[in-house]
């Protein structure tokens, strides 16, 4: 991990320090120093303040972690095993080009080929949702996959792996961190995805909402899963669209999804091929169209589930709302759609995303 990562770790989950990056005797210090900014944000202390520990924090964390750096004769050790491995592997002789690959989680991992077949390690139910979907996209497939990279853009969650779906089609996408996206332009995006995942600090929330809000009122899309509702949507969208407390809490649970009386074109294909069972992570969130009092409310529940409603008292799945010159599309259920059971049911996700691209490319 470099040190930009390991930044960008800490910015996105101060919560969770990375100890095993720290020697033993740097741990303690390190947990004052959390549970000092901990104590200021608890008392709604000055922002200044906890932004200047936070930058502590990060500087022990990192200070701690060059201790352990490994010593100069392993490095002249490794240095020189990979000399022998260059020129006995014809690096150095063969007139061949060779390079150092980036690390696997940075290589673009576009799936499916032009022959369109699906790869073979796949599941059986999201290899078959796969060709379903192409099948149903046809030439419209040709879109997505040559999209410029920035047209979209995805920021990364812990629970819901949106890019991984897009790689599954080929679609290019850029995927960056929530403190990366404080100061990436999206002046060429066209949409915005935004992952389930852990909630933004103190710090970043309103610069971020304020980001989401611009990005929206221009005309951009925005697409946000699960954890994702707030603060993006809430704050950014307020009240256009609210969170909701189900009646009673939720575990990891499997919903019958249905329809509603909506028309939209992102719903195309998303309900055609047959029932749809949508599997839905403990402590979802739950959402519901607000407005202005006197007004009427702007958007629509796209998808609903009886299911929902029955359990939890609460029953859009799917809301879709105009804000500005743009649009905001809320997922309860993950693209990723880990633990569905049947290929129907993965295709309706996948569809719903790649419509919601088409739709925002137009």
């Amino acid at each position: 991990m470099s040190e930009n990562d390991f930044l960008e770790a800490l910015a996105d989950d101060p919560n969770a320090p990375r100890y095993e990056l720290l020697p033993d005797a740097a741990r303690a210090a390190y947990r004052d120093l959390l549970d000092a900014r901990d104590a200021i944000r608890a008392e709604g202390g000055n922002p200044a303040s906890v932004a200047r520990l936070e930058a502590r924090v990060q500087s022990a964390a990192l200070r701690g972690r060059s201790r352990r750096r490994v010593a100069p004769w392993l490095w002249g050790a490794v240095a020189a095993g990979l000399g022998c491995f260059w020129f006995f592997g014809g690096g150095g002789g063969s007139g061949d080009d060779h390079y150092l690959a980036p690390p696997e989680d940075e290589q673009p991992k576009p799936l499916i080929k032009q022959t369109l077949k699906p790869p073979v390690d796949l599941p059986k139910p999201t290899a078959t949702a796969v060709k379903q979907v192409l099948r149903d996209l046809g030439d419209r497939w040709t879109k997505l996959k040559e999209l410029p990279k920035r047209s979209v853009v995805v920021v990364r969650g812990e629970f819901d792996q949106i890019e991984r779906v897009l790689g599954l089609y080929g679609v290019p996408a850029e995927t960056v961190s929530r403190a990366k996206l404080l100061k990436y332009s999206l002046a060429n995006t066209r949409v915005l995805l935004i992952a389930c995942g852990r909630n933004p600090t103190v710090l970043q929330r309103p610069l971020l909402v304020k980001r989401v809000k611009k990005f929206i009122e221009n005309g951009g899309f925005v697409v946000a899963t699960d954890w994702a509702l707030s603060p993006y949507l809430t704050e950014a969208l307020k009240p256009r669209i609210t969170e909701v407390t189900p009646k009673r809490r939720q575990g990891d649970v499997i919903v019958a999804v249905q329809g509603t009386s909506t028309i939209s074109p992102l719903l195309d294909g998303v309900l055609r091929h047959g029932k749809v069972r949508w599997w839905l992570e403990e402590a979802g969130k739950f959402a519901q169209i607000g407005g202005v009092p006197g007004k009427k409310a702007r958007g629509g529940v796209l998808v609903r589930s009886d299911d929902l409603e029955e359990k939890f008292g609460s029953w859009p799945l799917v809301i879709w709302v105009p804000f500005g010159k743009g649009q905001a599309l809320f997922s309860m259920a993950h693209f990723d759609q880990k633990r569905a059971k049947d290929a129907v049911s993965i295709a309706a996700a996948h569809r719903l995303l790649l419509n919601t691209i088409l739709e925002a490319i137009k």
